[in-house]
């Protein structure tokens, strides 16, 4: 049975076949073709019955994705990447076509809109359909106030709702984006009508959506206040106030709490002014700020990709990733670590060569923390400066200075510094007085230290780290006691045994221990599938991991070139090239071995297949992301790039 229908149909631009729907919801009749895909995941068939279930909820989204194509054809070998990630690029593809051969009986007579352009793509045509999201994409696009208000209509939740398939969240964040931008627009519109009712109304919808949205919080105690409702006003605030606080442990931003004073001296010159001079309520309010006219609101096409070459999959490479990036790939470390802090462990370490994401990992560790109701802070020591690095009394006074001003402390370190006492005294007096115990009520605190290998190669660092041990071993036998309340999180390259000579004091062996190391084969696979499914042949991913291994920076930097156009056999050709694509990367490396001559001919060895010649030279260049191994006798290149590079400028 052929899968699909005759690919000589016609697919028609779909924007003209579905208008704006009315103030009530979507612009659909009982007698044409209606999908919901705010929300649950909905369609009516002509005749106003549902469509039947599907044998798996992918039958549900492969349809859900080609409709949100809006009429563009889409690669097979796209679909089943996304959908079938898991398996072989030729048991996904049976998988693709046992779904559409569902489609196609469930949809009856409406099959032919499930149409072949070519035999490598396919399509649905929406021609005389009614879709509430390209009904909302076109009032938002339409951009006028009738526009705007039938698009918010629409809106009845995320879309594809109970779908937590990687795919669907750029769809969906972007239209929430869109819904909660055009909101806001409506309120500013309502503002300049002197409608504050309606502009509250509409700023409720969109914090009632985003409480963390302080433009539409601003917003609303506007509203409210030039309406002369200074109570709600207030009380909006405290409710912000009060979110933010349980949530995050912070306070609104300064823009908000300005307002928010303003708010407040304008009640308060109405309460004491003189009879006869305050006018009709909410007079002095409208000479508050206005409501911000919002930017307008972002039209975007959809967002994943028809084609693996057409991908908008673009982001900075190196360096700590955003929280929201499509492209962090979770380990069985991130749920470790998070398992971890949430248990409250004393001392978590987590230890990776350099470029394999722990600072990425750490900052996402300390978000589900946060959101677990712990307050959390992060010190990266690369941030100090040599002064600050120079003496144990310099660092502990940094240390301090960062938990002051990231928890918003009310005594400042510099204020209890006694100068008689020595350096380990004053910062656990500090940590403990200060950190974890707050008016006079026990805090909790989880601190992550990153790039702490900076503290190393210093004379007082086995100091500092034995002060570590010791909270630890104090927790054991007083585990009520003030470091009960303490989460060390320290992530770091060098081999710790390379600088502490007394393991006893040594925090480095106690505690959870969480090793982050390079990407698997499958997890190369599915950062490939998120740049918009390149490598879908086993071969391309084979020739891939030749050249840059599983090296979580050059995985990211090879594929983001790829998606940028570069044909895989281009970028194998020019990869060691000066000019090419990994040629800064590859000079720092080179600059890093010849300026140590131990390492050098410790590379010129294992160039040679031949161990290294040292258990320390070993060490230093694993702790430097240059060779894997267990052992000396065991050591390799890191990757194929390095392996041809090196091999020319040290052989």
């Amino acid at each position: 049975m052929q899968d699909d229908a005759d690919g000589s149909h016609e697919v028609y631009g779909s924007h003209r076949a579905h208008g704006i729907n009315g103030a009530d919801g979507i612009n659909g009749a009982d007698d044409i073709f209606t999908v919901f895909l705010f929300g649950p995941f909905e369609v009516r068939l002509p005749g106003g019955q549902r469509l039947r279930s599907l044998r798996t909820h992918k039958g549900e989204w492969l349809l859900a994705l080609l409709i949100l194509r809006d009429g563009r054809a889409v690669a097979r070998d796209w679909l089943s990447g996304i959908l079938w990630q898991e398996s072989e690029p030729e048991k996904a593809l049976y998988n693709l076509r046992r779904c559409l051969s569902d489609i196609r009986v469930a949809l009856g007579p409406e099959a032919k809109r499930l149409i072949s352009p070519s035999a490598r793509n396919i399509a649905f045509d929406l021609t005389g359909a009614a879709i509430d999201v390209c009904q909302f994409d076109a009032g938002i696009a339409q951009g006028t106030p009738d526009g705007l208000r039938k698009a918010v209509a629409l809106y009845r939740g995320p879309v594809m709702e109970g779908c937590d398939e990687e795919w669907v969240g750029p769809e969906r964040s972007s239209r929430a984006e869109r819904y909660l931008s055009a909101l806001e627009r409506l309120a500013a519109l309502a503002v300049e009508s002197q409608d504050f009712a309606e502009a509250a109304a509409y700023l409720r919808d969109a914090v009632a959506r985003d409480p963390m949205r302080e433009t539409a919080q601003r917003g609303l105690m506007t509203a409210l206040a030039r309406s002369g409702d200074y109570g709600a006003s207030v009380e909006v605030y405290q409710r912000l106030r009060n979110y933010l606080r349980e949530t995050m442990n912070v306070e609104p931003d300064g823009e908000t709490q300005r307002l928010m004073r303003q708010i407040r001296e304008q009640a308060r010159r109405i309460t004491i002014a003189p009879p006869g001079t305050t006018g009709p309520p909410g007079t002095l309010a409208r000479g508050l700020e206005p409501l911000p006219r919002p930017q307008e609101i972002p039209v975007a096409a959809p967002v994943a990709p028809v084609a693996p070459a057409m991908a908008d999959t673009w982001e900075p490479v190196g360096g700590a990733m955003s929280l929201d990036s499509r492209f962090y790939i979770e380990r069985s470390t991130d749920e470790e670590f998070s398992r971890a802090l949430l248990r409250r462990d004393s001392i978590v370490l987590v230890k990776g060569p350099r470029q394999v994401g722990k600072t990425s990992l750490l900052s996402r560790g300390l978000r589900a923390a946060r959101a677990a109701g712990q307050r959390v802070a992060m010190l990266d020591f690369q941030k100090l400066s040599l002064g600050q690095r120079e003496s144990s009394d310099a660092v502990y006074l940094a240390m301090s200075h960062h938990l002051y001003e990231r928890l918003e402390l009310e005594t400042p370190p510099s204020a209890v510094w006694d100068a008689d006492s020595g350096p380990n005294e004053k910062f656990e007096r500090y940590l403990r007085r200060h950190v974890l115990r707050v008016n006079g009520q026990d805090r909790s605190l989880v601190w992550a230290m990153d790039e702490i290998d900076l503290l190393f190669n210093k004379p007082y660092s086995s100091e500092i780290f034995a002060l570590f041990r010791s909270w630890h071993n104090e927790r054991a036998f007083d585990p009520d006691g003030p470091w009960g309340r303490l989460t060390l999180c320290i992530a770091y390259a060098t081999e710790e045994h390379l600088f502490i000579n007394d393991l006893n004091q040594s925090p480095f062996n106690v505690g959870t221990r969480l090793a982050l190391g390079d990407f698997s084969t499958e997890e190369v696979g599915e950062l490939a599938l998120r740049h918009g499914g390149l490598l879908s042949q086993a071969s391309d991913r084979e020739r891939f991991l030749r050249l840059v291994g599983g090296h979580p920076y050059l995985v990211r930097h090879g594929l983001s070139e790829l998606s940028g156009g570069v044909d895989l056999a281009a970028l194998e050709a020019g990869a060691t090239h000066g000019d090419g694509p990994f040629s800064d990367h590859l000079r720092r490396l080179l600059a890093l071995l010849r300026r140590d001559s131990d390492l050098s001919d410790a590379i010129q060895e294992v160039l040679q297949n031949r161990p290294c010649p040292t258990s320390d030279s070993f060490y230093r260049l694993r702790s430097a992301g240059v060779i894997l191994g267990e052992s000396p006798q065991t050591a390799r290149l890191r990757c194929g790039l390095y392996a041809d590079y090196l091999g020319h400028h040290f052989l």
